[in-house]
């Protein structure tokens, strides 16, 4: 009875450790997005941005969808405002309240509430503060963690579901830096983010 009872103590005690030891890159990445994000004051980050559409996704395409560039900003709590410079200038401003839209080449600006991009809104301004209340709403997975030790990839599923987006991929390197934000809709298609290395920023 004792050879039996030992070999499955050993076998019970192994998959511990190797559960421990699974979970320990995953909590270690999130303490890290934690720690660079969630004490800044405010940041300013600069981005290029790229829209797949479905059936190049499918295909894995290497063609190129449709691309912008500039800078984001944020200040904590909702102060949001994407400046792009490529193609042509644009900028969106948020105060969590109210959306402002502006076009200087056409010499136009629109205002919409914020509710009515509030989900994306809400999931920058989620990960700008360093994802300090991601298990309240979204179901978080480390993807792959053994692929590659110098990059982590996370799944951020939203909990309940979005009526738009199915679900979200982060890239962050080991020092906790998020690198790619990738928004994927139930379509198939996906808006992605490549992001510089955030700077603290006080005042806008």
């Amino acid at each position: 009875m004792l050879k039996r009872i030992f070999p499955l103590i050993a076998l019970f005690i192994l998959m511990q450790s190797q559960t421990i030891f699974a979970q320990e890159p995953f909590t270690e990445i999130l303490d890290k997005i934690k720690t660079r994000y969630g004490a800044l004051p405010g940041l300013q980050v600069d981005y290029e941005r790229e829209i797949v559409s479905q059936s190049m996704a499918m295909m894995n395409s290497k063609s190129k969808g449709d691309q912008a560039s500039g800078r984001i900003y944020f200040q904590p709590p909702h102060f949001l405002k994407i400046e792009q410079s490529k193609p042509k200038p644009e900028t969106i401003v948020s105060d969590g309240t109210t959306l402002w839209w502006y076009i200087p080449d056409k010499k136009q600006a629109f205002r919409y509430p914020a509710t009515q991009l509030g989900k994306e809104l809400g999931l920058l301004n989620e990960i700008f503060q360093g994802l300090k209340k991601a298990d309240e709403h979204f179901e978080v997975k480390l993807l792959s963690p053994e692929a590659q030790k110098d990059r982590f990839q996370l799944q951020l599923k939203p909990r309940p579901p979005w009526p738009d987006i199915d679900l979200i991929r982060l890239e962050a390197l080991p020092n906790g830096q998020i690198r790619i934000i990738e928004i994927m809709n139930y379509a198939g298609g996906l808006t992605r983010f490549i992001l510089g290395e955030a700077a603290p920023k006080k005042s806008f």
